[in-house]
């Protein structure tokens, strides 16, 4: 017994959801990967230092899906960092066991990896970021 283009339309819908809404998750996807990252210290939550480094990060609930690098820094450039968010009321957390994994392994612009997920959230969770 064969199905009439209808059955199969419905069935295909059943099976793969509705084309229109598929194709509107994809389009939400694409603008979302090709929006630019807010960079700079002014766009971060917080601030990670260890030495003469720093990583500023950014994360939104509802905008970031995860912690963000938005700004790293060595030397000079590290105290240019923490006055910028010290000055915009920016946390600047001491943390090497953060901040130099994070300035070593993750590009500006880029998520934070999953290793360093668990102490990057604690201090966001401690300072009510989230």
């Amino acid at each position: 017994m064969r199905m009439t283009t209808t059955e199969y339309k419905r069935e295909h819908k059943d099976l793969e959801g509705d084309p229109l809404i598929r194709h509107e998750q994809q389009r939400q996807r694409r603008e979302a990967v090709m929006q630019p990252a807010k960079l700079g210290v002014k766009n971060a939550v917080i601030v990670f230092v260890s030495g003469d480094r720093a990583v500023a990060l950014r994360y939104v609930r509802g905008e970031t899906p995860v912690p963000t690098v938005v700004g790293k820094g060595q030397g000079r450039a590290t105290d240019e960092m923490m006055a910028q968010a010290r000055q915009a009321g920016i946390p600047v957390i001491e943390d090497a066991a953060v901040a130099g994994p994070l300035f070593e392994n993750t590009n500006t612009g880029a998520y934070i990896g999953q290793e360093m997920f668990s102490p990057v959230v604690r201090h966001l969770v401690r300072l009510g970021l989230t």
